[in-house]
């Protein structure tokens, strides 16, 4: 069967498209983002801010094991990255060296 030709396949995906876009309706481009639509669901609600101080606590707990756990980077991350990278550029630097003396 022949390939359609390039018109007839932008025509086709024109159409598809046209069909899409009248498949949304033209209220839901056109009304509040969702977070809008629940803000104040929650106002004074004593069941919200318990499970808020709950999560907070929790969430600090959490902060607290993981300080005791890892130790700190004496350098920092970034140092220990940047010491790596020079030791792995040196190393190259050397096996070009190594590899031009080998050709003269």
């Amino acid at each position: 069967m022949p390939e359609p030709k390039l018109e007839e396949r932008i025509a086709q995906l024109e159409a598809e498209v046209a069909h899409l876009k009248s498949l949304i309706s033209p209220s839901s481009t056109t009304s509040n983002p969702w977070w809008l639509k629940i803000t104040g669901t929650f106002a004074n609600s004593k069941a919200f801010e318990e499970a808020m101080q709950l999560g907070k606590e929790y969430r600090q707990s959490q902060q607290e094991d993981d300080e005791q756990r890892i130790p700190p980077y004496t350098g920092g991350i970034v140092s220990l990255l940047h010491e790596k990278l020079s030791q792995e550029i040196a190393l190259q630097s050397q096996q070009q060296d190594s590899e031009q003396s080998s050709i003269d």
